[in-house]
């Protein structure tokens, strides 16, 4: 009888000593679901790393545990590995030097001499020896994390775990669960099939911060009563839901407000209220005394409150001159493909775009572009 993806998963990580757990940007439930998988992978031994590109933690996730762990960029995959035949001599000293942005190795034998043919040169196995992707819907999403590295994501067993139906299925173990309302929800599903793992108070908080941020507190369509009894199971166990939702939804600065009101005031909409925008000039951002790092925040706040809006795009002035659009994609449109020619970076339903011309001209331009992806 075929094996389960929970058993095929559990398997895996038997064989496996040194898992890399990635996820992509700025999507809070990946997030939570990987802390959540790093803390119960390090709980059977193993010796997990926890990677994101350009990961930047913000005051409303500075609860989760564990954020100083996430690596930004993937580093010393592999080693060069110099073998020398020293059966015939051996080796007296070593030493090395740099010249011209090139390295110099020196070896000396104590007597006669070495020669090429004594030496090979080859690389190392790569330093993970399995991938667990956290709500990840394809692998360009990670972003340079990805594309940096494709030699090493396409060598190496992935372990893919996921809520939306528009997962590609790129691992060699897809454990897809399109009833589930968020990728922490499958996580706790996952870990109530090994009675070996215990659920603690700080797994607990990771997978019910995921559940809640994917659901905007429950209020999501796709809530069933099911999630909210796992929600509770979570809390018994010693998640704290009104101290996730504080962090979460309640610790804005005064700053973020401000911008968020910017924002309001200038919202406009076309399509009968399907595609929403609004257009940040570099005064907006001073008058606020913020940055576009908020900007996300900001996004997350205006998003739960658009149920109607299939594109919500924010364009800003991220410096004098220069001009960027973060656009949201709520009707299953795949941006990176439908913008190509805009030479769009980030996920299918989120993405950010370098325009040219002036404010009104991009917006112009760029609300032409949207109108079309409006079904």
């Amino acid at each position: 009888m075929a094996l389960s993806t929970e058993q095929q998963i559990w398997g895996q990580l038997k064989r496996s000593q040194n898992p890399l757990i990635v996820f992509q940007p700025k999507e809070i439930d990946g997030l939570a679901s990987a802390l959540a998988l790093y803390l119960l992978l390090s709980q059977i031994g193993l010796k997990p790393e926890i990677a994101c590109a350009n990961f930047t933690t913000s005051p409303n996730i500075s609860f989760l545990p564990n954020l100083d762990k996430i690596k930004p960029k993937l580093d010393s995959l592999q080693q060069l590995v110099v073998k020398l035949n020293v059966a015939k001599d051996k080796i007296k000293d070593f030493s090395y030097n740099f010249v011209d942005n090139k390295l110099h190795i020196f070896i000396t034998p104590h007597d006669g001499g070495i020669t090429s043919s004594d030496a090979r040169i080859t690389t190392s196995n790569y330093k993970h020896d399995l991938i667990i992707t956290a709500g990840v819907i394809d692998l360009p999403s990670l972003g340079p994390l990805y594309q940096n590295n494709i030699d090493f994501f396409l060598a190496t067993p992935i372990i893919n775990i996921d809520c939306d139906p528009q997962n590609e299925q790129y691992g060699q173990i897809n454990h897809v669960q399109i009833n589930d309302t968020s990728t922490a929800e499958t996580v706790y599903k996952l870990l109530r099939t090994n009675p070996e793992l215990v659920l603690d108070d700080q797994i607990a908080n990771c997978l019910l911060t995921g559940m809640i941020a994917k659901t905007q507190s429950f209020k999501s369509k796709s809530v069933t009563p099911e999630t909210l009894h796992l929600a509770s199971q979570l809390m018994d166990a010693g998640a704290d839901r009104e101290m996730i939702i504080g962090k979460l939804y309640r610790s804005r600065s005064v700053t973020t407000l401000n911008l968020w009101g910017r924002v309001l005031t200038k919202l406009k909409s076309a399509e009968q209220n399907k595609l929403v925008w609004s257009v940040l000039t570099a005064d907006d951002f001073l008058s606020a005394g913020t940055e576009d790092h908020e900007l996300d925040a900001v996004c997350e706040e205006l998003i739960s409150q658009m149920p109607s809006a299939q594109i919500f795009a924010l364009l800003y002035q991220k410096e004098p001159g220069g001009l960027e659009a973060l656009i949201t994609s709520f009707n299953q449109t795949d941006l990176l493909q439908s913008l190509k020619s805009l030479k769009p970076s980030g996920t299918k339903f989120k993405v950010t775009i370098a325009l040219k011309g002036t404010p009104i001209e991009a917006e112009q331009a760029l609300t032409t572009e949207l109108k079309k992806l409006i079904i």
